[in-house]
Formats: structure tokens, C-alpha cells, sequence
């Protein structure tokens, strides 16, 4: 299974199932699982990430990059304007964004918490897992990670986060 999270909440999910839907198939002995990209709430915003995951997991096969691709797809359409750049300023009035992404049938994972300046918070956390020997970095290190990374270094402030600080 791999999940990537937003904190508090979880846009999408990849799941293995085998026999719980082996009356679905043609065959019986077809056990090959069947993937699933599930999303939590049903604004457009959402519904849209959930689709682009979808594309992206039938397009290759690759699990983890559906989930980022939805994930990043919900960061960048600021789903239920709490996702993203644009949302949930800090006490200080910042927007900072976080992401976690777990693949547990390798037992990896990748995470960034109080990312401040790059909007894209799961696929920095992707490159947390991919190349670093670390599963979390947090707040200026994490910018900095990014950066190097080549993540383009902006403003997460919207005039709408402005006046929700």
C-alpha cells in the first residue's frame, strides 16, 4: 500500500486487492491485484486529482507516481482551498505546506513538514524517499532541499490567505 498525505487528511490511495474482487474478473485464476485510486471528498477539485492519478497509475503502472502525480495535481488546483500553496496560513501569517508519501512494500518513506517557498510539497517528499538517506526534513532544511533539488522557489501566499491571516 502507499499513501501520501496531506496532514490532516488523505487524497489518495493505492491498494492491492486480490481476492476481494476475484469474482470480478474473467478468469479464476487470475490473482494479479487490482489497483484503485481512491479520494476522500468529492469537490471537483479533488475529483480531478483522483482522475489525473488514475491516468498516470493506467499510463505507466507506477503506483507511487500516481499518487504524486494526484497529489500534486490537488496542490496545484489548491483543493478545498486548504491544499497547497494559498491555504492554512501559520501563526506568523505564512503558508507552509507539507507532504508525506509511504511505500510499504518497501518499507520507504518521504516527508517534508513546514516547507515554506515551493508549492510542490509531495513531490519534494518523493525526493526526500528517492535521495536522501532521511524519511523527514522539516521547515528551512527542507526549502533548501528543495532547492537544490531544482523546486523553484516562490511565494505561497495568495490575496486569500492574506486576509484569512
Amino acid at each position: 500500500m502507499a499513501v501520501i498525505s496531506k496532514f490532516p487528511w488523505c487524497l489518495a490511495l493505492w491498494c492491492s486487492v486480490s481476492h476481494a474482487f476475484a469474482s470480478a474478473r474473467s478468469t479464476k485464476d487470475d490473482t494479479e491485484p487490482i489497483p484503485i485510486v481512491v479520494t476522500t471528498w468529492a469537490n471537483q477539485g479533488f475529483v480531478a486529482a483522483t482522475d489525473r492519478a488514475w491516468r498516470h497509475l493506467q499510463t505507466t503502472g507506477d503506483r507511487l507516481g500516481a499518487v504524486v502525480e494526484g497529489c500534486s495535481a490537488c496542490e496545484e488546483m489548491q483543493c478545498d482551498r486548504s491544499v497547497g500553496y494559498g491555504g492554512s496560513p501559520d501563526e506568523s501569517g505564512e503558508t507552509t505546506v507539507e507532504a508525506l508519501l509511504m511505500d510499504g512494500p518497501r518499507h520507504r518513506m518521504g516527508a517534508v513538514g513546514d516547507l515554506r517557498r515551493v508549492k510542490s510539497a509531495s513531490r519534494v517528499a518523493y525526493a526526500v524517499m528517492n535521495y536522501t538517506k532521511h524519511s523527514l526534513i522539516v521547515g528551512e532544511s527542507a526549502t533548501k532541499f528543495a532547492i537544490e533539488m531544482g523546486f523553484t522557489e516562490e511565494s505561497l501566499q495568495t490575496d486569500e490567505s492574506k486576509k484569512m491571516y
